[in-house]
């Protein structure tokens, strides 16, 4: 059986948007031209429909995927196709379809992840949504959950740029660096790189002088090199 049915609405044109479609930016405005002009010229493609699930005590309906499609099809005119996601797993199914079209940038991910583990209760109060965590959000849209704690970081301390990252504007290094949040990671890294070479430069002379103690200096220059990240 398919998760996918046929939907057909009457009041469409204020249909609400659900969280989970509400965590993926939307177009840059030359993307969003671009596909007005394609509905203008090729009608609505029966094949990328606007899907919509029903929440809340009320079962109202709210678009799950095909925000910009809906957008687009308001601004031409013309009444877009729409499904009814009926499976169990909304958030499953909205990440797949999202991140199998869209090419995002680790930070964009670490954003999207942030906002799943955020989620909790949803539009006017009516839906609650199952909790996440942030490693298992981070684990569903295919980023490092180091990557979700440095963009939080980043969102704590300027949430204008943050919000840059999480619309592809700003990659996350560059808007953690802007910030002066990288100082402190690339300091680190010399601080190691440093103690490395010192603990190799040991090593040399221990074997030009012969000393017994090599052993112990390759196994510290080990250790240092497997724990510098």
């Amino acid at each position: 059986m398919s998760d996918i049915i046929d939907l057909e609405l009457e009041d469409w044109e204020h249909l609400p948007i659900h969280d989970y479609c509400n965590m993926f930016p939307q177009m840059d405005d030359s993307d969003y031209d671009r596909l007005v002009q394609s509905i203008k010229d090729n009608g609505f493609m029966e094949d990328e429909p606007v899907i919509c699930v029903r929440e809340g005590d009320d079962g109202d309906f709210y678009v799950l995927d095909g925000r910009n499609r809906l957008n687009a099809a308001l601004d031409v005119g013309i009444e877009p196709v729409f499904k009814e996601y009926i499976g169990e797993d909304a958030l499953n199914f909205v990440v797949s379809r999202n991140l199998s079209r869209r090419h995002l940038t680790t930070g964009q991910k670490a954003a999207l992840a942030s906002k799943l583990a955020n989620l909790g209760i949803g539009q006017n109060k009516k839906v609650v949504h199952a909790p996440v965590t942030q490693k298992e959000a981070a684990k569903q849209v295919g980023v490092g959950e180091a990557s979700v704690r440095r963009y939080n970081q980043l969102e704590a301390k300027d949430p204008e740029l943050a919000d840059k990252v999480a619309k592809g504007e700003v990659p996350l290094q560059t808007a953690r660096e802007k910030t002066g949040l990288g100082a402190k990671r690339e300091q680190r890294k010399a601080e190691e790189e440093e103690k490395i070479n010192l603990i190799l430069a040991k090593i040399a002379l221990d074997y030009e002088l012969n000393q017994p103690n090599s052993e112990a200096g390759i196994r510290a220059a080990f250790e240092a090199g497997r724990n510098w990240k």
